[in-house]
């Protein structure tokens, strides 16, 4: 394998696996958001940006 393909699959695994995590979040848990309150949506984010971002994070990194 050449440096351009190794280079190509390096970036394309995460880039693919990142557009099916966005594609999830938009289709299931953004609209879940609705069925929360005012209350206690500040908490649900909260949470909800904690267990996401370990997730997300290092491959938005690469």
């Amino acid at each position: 394998m050449t440096f351009d393909r190794a280079l190509l699959a390096a970036n394309l695994a995460p880039a693919l696996f990142l557009t099916g995590l966005i594609w999830t979040i938009q289709i299931v848990h953004y609209p879940l958001f609705d069925r929360v309150g005012p209350t206690t949506f500040p908490a649900y984010e909260s949470a909800h940006t904690a267990r996401i971002t370990p997730l997300a994070g290092p491959l938005m990194l690469v």
